[in-house]
């Protein structure tokens, strides 16, 4: 007896933990006054340009929880939409638009069900809707007021609002996004990488984008360091920590970010940029920002802004050659301080601009072991 009364127990767990899994969102219509002649489809498709996820709120293909349908009749007068786990078809948690149509397939109602939210569904119907042939209306099956008798042809209905256990309001925080696409680099004025992209036409959820860089000298991405976070409509981003020219290649990717989620990687794209220091047991460029870092160094022009003149020193450890040019915010050289062989030392040198416009100017310093690079600001 008691053995029994296991194996019962055990398949009923097991029962109601595939019914838990199989018949999430539920959405349940009965067909009211339907003539024995007739049979009725209802049919719920996502709406397009609209993203849409599964159960564990993981984005899912376009060809995916897309569509699906079933037919009342005068002997069945009710059935569900839900979504499947381990199938393709169903609704998954997205926004759909609910249709009734006769035997002939002419359109005689419908409405929108909107299920995109992070708040768990259960596994009985989740919303429960009644069909009359008579009027052709959808309404609530509901009896609690304001819902009882209430029409929702050519409705919004959101799941969050009209399923008791979900009440009130819509949660989107957990959703993955969709992927940037489209993006892009270019040299802007000459100077710096400049980035473009878009954030995906279709609805989606997301609060921030996210830059990411890869700094080698040559081949492939060496893993990718996030450099920036960007508000949520950002769609283009300058990278003014490296200018273009030759001797290494930075690869960029795009991702958006809903709050801790990422997307997946946009495209990658790469551009040639003049080198920064680099680790001697790798093919990785490193960002040096700290004066040790450096074994030689650029200092800051002093003052910043100036007019007309500032002072530019600069710090090397070892002799050998060197160049501290000046270039104007589209790439043109428009003055060399020092081209040569020097010995180690501090060097000061003094810029005057009496005969060039206010603007934003660099200072380039190359030697054999580093390019460092300071803004400067000339202000008339």
């Amino acid at each position: 007896m008691k053995t029994t009364l296991l194996i019962l127990l055990f398949v009923c767990t097991l029962l109601n933990a595939q019914q838990s899994v199989l018949m999430l969102g539920e959405l349940k219509i009965f067909g009211l006054n339907i003539p024995q002649e007739v049979e009725l489809t209802f049919e719920t498709e996502k709406v397009p340009s609209t993203s849409h996820w599964d159960f564990q709120n993981n984005l899912v293909l376009n060809s995916y929880y897309t569509y699906q349908n079933f037919t009342l009749s005068y002997s069945n007068t009710y059935d569900s939409f839900w979504f499947r786990t381990g199938e393709t078809t169903g609704m998954g948690k997205g926004l759909y638009k609910v249709t009734a149509k006769n035997s002939n397939d002419s359109l005689l109602a419908y409405f929108y069900y909107d299920l995109r939210t992070c708040i768990d569904y259960n596994n009985t119907p989740d919303l429960e809707v009644t069909f009359n042939y008579t009027n052709s209306l959808f309404r609530f099956n509901n009896s609690t007021p304001p819902w009882n008798n209430m029409s929702i042809n050519d409705e919004l209905v959101e799941s969050w609002i009209y399923t008791a256990h979900m009440c009130c309001e819509q949660e989107t925080d957990l959703f993955e996004p969709q992927a940037p696409t489209n993006l892009f680099v270019y040299s802007s004025g000459g100077i710096h990488p400049q980035l473009y992209w878009n954030n995906n036409d279709q609805q989606d959820f997301w609060t921030n984008v996210d830059v990411y860089r890869s700094l080698v000298y040559s081949g492939g991405p060496d893993g990718f360091d996030q450099i920036a976070t960007l508000g949520r409509n950002a769609t283009s981003y300058y990278d003014s920590e490296y200018f273009t020219g030759t001797g290494a290649i930075a690869y960029y990717q795009i991702r958006k970010r809903n709050v801790y989620k990422n997307s997946v990687p946009s495209n990658t794209v790469s551009i040639n940029i003049i080198p920064a220091k680099m680790t001697e047991e790798s093919n990785q460029i490193q960002v040096s920002t700290e004066r040790e870092d450096f074994r030689d160094y650029l200092f800051q022009n002093y003052p910043n802004p100036f007019n007309p003149t500032t002072e530019i020193k600069f710090e090397i450890t070892d002799s050998g050659n060197i160049s501290l040019d000046v270039y104007d915010i589209l790439g043109r050289k428009i003055y060399t301080l020092a081209n040569g062989f020097y010995t180690k030392g501090l060097y000061k040198f003094n810029f005057n601009a009496s005969v060039i416009p206010s603007g934003i100017y660099y200072c380039i310093f190359k030697t054999n072991y580093t390019v460092q690079t300071r803004k400067m600001l000339l202000l008339k």
